[in-house]
């Protein structure tokens, strides 16, 4: 789970909108 962790990190510091229905999909 650290990977979706730090990849979820990275989206908001870039200030990117998450969207786990389309990215883990």
């Amino acid at each position: 789970m650290d990977y979706i962790l730090s990849c979820l990190q990275d989206l908001v510091e870039n200030g990117v909108e998450i969207k786990p229905d389309s990215d883990l999909v």
